[in-house]
């Protein structure tokens, strides 16, 4: 490898190398290097991005949902009962109902929500986190009076629904009523519009305090309740889980990954695709070598001829300009993981408040991972002693006279 080394100075960046042959090699580095720290850079920005979403979802959705059929279950029961099970790990724990309704409005517009009844106390949390508010106890304002309700915003902007406006809430199975039955209807006041950064969630999100709200007549008979857990660490959900599935089994027990199933489907399918078309870039690049090895060995072939004459063999020339590519791909995905683990490190450090208002986060946060960098390390050095290689074996088949003889 250090005559290799020698070699690889020499013949591709010093004076005595041919000028072609070391433009060339300056485009291959730079180019390796800049394809290197996209990819380095890019992977950490989507790292950051699925973070802030997790971290959103988690700060305002519970971590695990005990569900059952409302003639089934006794709430009161059923939350003493979760308290002991989970032995410390929850933060939380509140029971909840949800049901299947219909939506509508004063200028006549339809549209279908699950709507989510939550406790006095819990729909005073909900508010205090989507609000950045931390002192929820004592704060009015966070309470859901006699017939008031939340809006997601995805579903207020659909339906043309303000901040204060009044709307009417049916059960869908009132709406198959024999001709002359009108169904019940339960007229409720808009409160507030949130968002949870989730379109899926915004889009049918309707909360309402179900002590106070939805007198039993207006009730769904999609009606379910259960309990809703908050655990201290969100992401150790998996025992948990398992140990409240064998208790209750015939209940429906969710975590938060299951809820957002679709979405970091979503997410994990955008990470790859991305991942993926900048590898293409970084596999494109890599194989230029073999345009600079195949100009650097066709300059060379008298000195080819003198190293096989001297009494280097085949293999060991193979290997020795098989190092000058490697050394050329190394020094530029080098450079390529210094310059974008800097600038990924900087931008954990420092998000970038670019995006608008629009998006659920203004900022490009960025996380950095050893271990993902080390990923694209290797895989930068297996595409480089592939096209430097493979081409090679074709190449190097000269003996020393063929090598000697004028082109």
């Amino acid at each position: 490898m250090k005559f290799s080394f020698l070699l690889f100075w020499r013949y591709l960046f010093s004076k005595r190398s041919g000028s072609l042959v070391r433009v060339i090699a300056w485009i291959n580095l730079i180019g390796v290097g800049l394809s290197v720290a996209a990819l380095v850079l890019v992977t950490s920005v989507m790292n950051g991005f699925n973070k802030s979403i997790e971290e959103n979802l988690i700060s305002v959705q519970p971590h695990l949902i005990v569900h059952a059929p409302a003639e089934s279950v006794d709430v009161g029961d059923l939350v003493p009962r979760l308290e002991e099970l989970t032995e410390g790990e929850a933060h939380r724990i509140a029971p909840f109902e949800t049901q299947d309704l219909v939506i509508r409005t004063i200028e006549g517009h339809f549209g279908g929500v699950v709507a989510r009844g939550l406790d006095g106390k819990s729909v005073a949390g909900f508010l205090s986190k989507v609000w950045g508010q931390l002192d929820f106890i004592h704060d009015e304002s966070l309470a859901l009076s006699q017939n008031e309700v939340i809006l997601g915003v995805d579903l207020a902007r659909g339906l043309g629904i303000f901040e204060g406006d009044q709307i009417s809430l049916i059960a869908p199975e009132t709406l198959l009523l024999p001709k002359g039955e009108g169904p019940p209807v339960l007229k409720v006041t808009v409160k507030a519009l949130v968002s949870l950064q989730n379109s899926e969630i915004d889009g049918n999100l309707l909360i309402y305090d179900y002590d106070k709200s939805f007198p039993d007549r207006f009730k769904s008979s999609s009606l379910w309740r259960g309990a809703e857990v908050f655990l201290k660490n969100p992401y150790r959900f998996k025992n948990l889980e398992k140990k409240l599935h064998s208790e209750f089994p015939d209940y429906k027990v969710q975590s938060w990954r299951e809820l957002n199933g679709a979405l970091f489907f979503a997410l994990r399918l955008e990470r790859s695709v991305m991942t993926s078309f900048l590898a293409l870039a970084v596999l494109i690049v890599s194989f230029s070598l073999v345009t600079v090895l195949a100009l650097l060995i066709t300059q060379k072939r008298r000195d080819i001829g003198m190293m096989m004459a001297m009494g280097m063999s085949k293999e060991r020339t193979h290997r020795v300009f098989t190092g000058i590519g490697l050394w050329l791909s190394l020094g530029g995905t080098l450079v390529g993981l210094f310059i974008g683990s800097i600038l990924a490190y900087l931008m954990e450090l420092y998000p970038i408040n670019l995006l608008p208002d629009i998006y659920y986060d203004s900022r490009i946060p960025a996380i950095w991972e050893w271990n993902q960098t080390l990923i694209i390390f290797i895989f930068s050095l297996v595409l480089a002693l592939a096209g430097s290689y493979l081409p090679l074996k074709a190449l190097l088949k000269w003996t020393p006279t063929e090598a000697l003889r004028k082109l």
